[in-house]
């Protein structure tokens, strides 16, 4: 390059490529922690979900419990 071109280009570009190439570094790093972080929260999410759902089935069976009782308990069964 230096051949080519004049050894005074080549040393002005010299900074530039460094700064670009330590941006891409540092891009690729914040990327790489973005991927854990999304992650985590994927399995956040999965858990919370499945908590939920296991509410709603209980929810939904104390209901069906409830409706059975109530009844008997206005009779003087329970």
């Amino acid at each position: 390059m230096i051949h080519k071109y004049d050894e005074t280009v080549v040393k002005e570009l010299m900074p530039l490529v460094v700064n670009v190439l330590e941006c891409l570094d540092l891009s690729y790093t914040e990327n790489q922690e973005h991927e854990v972080e999304v992650e985590l929260l994927r399995e956040d999410n999965e858990q919370l979900v499945t908590q939920y759902e296991r509410e709603k089935q209980l929810r939904k069976a104390s209901e069906q419990v409830n409706r059975i009782i109530c009844p008997l308990s206005i009779l003087g069964i329970f």
